[in-house]
């Protein structure tokens, strides 16, 4: 189920769940794609801590030249089996960005594949990316900078094929 943003989105201040696996014929793939018609902006926008505790899920994010999806002081936001794999040609992609105090945010089972850079975590706390596909990421699969702290194992498990650079920590 194709959604054409035919405009960028306005962002979003509020908790939301935002989930395709109530989807009938949901078989664990995603099934609704917000498709962002090459705007070169940001497809979803969480903003402030109105929006923390948000979840995204089962969502497939396409056709973005911008940023796929923006967490920007917002807490406690579960991202998991999302899909922002695109094929290469559309540069200046990054699929996550995580930023300026977005602490404990959980990125799984994520496809990031083809973008510029997949999960980039800037000034937060705690973040955990797990089981995530990083397959011809032009740039960083995950860029972690001033990132404190880092439990064990808050990146394990993800796969990293044909990308530039796995992981970089500034």
């Amino acid at each position: 189920h194709l959604i054409w943003l035919r405009a960028p989105l306005p962002p979003i201040r509020d908790s939301v769940t935002i989930s395709g696996a109530s989807q009938p014929g949901f078989d664990g793939r995603p099934l609704i794609n917000l498709h962002d018609a090459a705007h070169a902006g940001v497809v979803l926008d969480f903003q402030g801590e109105g929006a923390d505790g948000s979840v995204i899920e089962a969502l497939r994010i396409s056709g973005f030249v911008g940023v796929g999806l923006r967490l920007n002081d917002v807490d406690g936001v579960r991202i998991e089996n999302v899909d922002l794999s695109d094929a290469p040609g559309n540069y200046g992609q990054t699929a996550i960005q995580v930023l300026n105090g977005s602490d404990g945010v959980r990125v799984a089972r994520v496809d990031v594949s083809g973008v510029t850079q997949g999960v980039v975590v800037r000034e937060s706390a705690d973040p955990r990316i797990e089981a995530s596909a990083f397959r011809d990421v032009e740039s960083e699969g995950i860029y972690l900078a001033d990132v404190g702290p880092l439990a064990v194992g808050a990146v394990r498990g993800n796969r990293f094929d044909g990308s530039a650079t796995a992981v970089r920590l500034a």
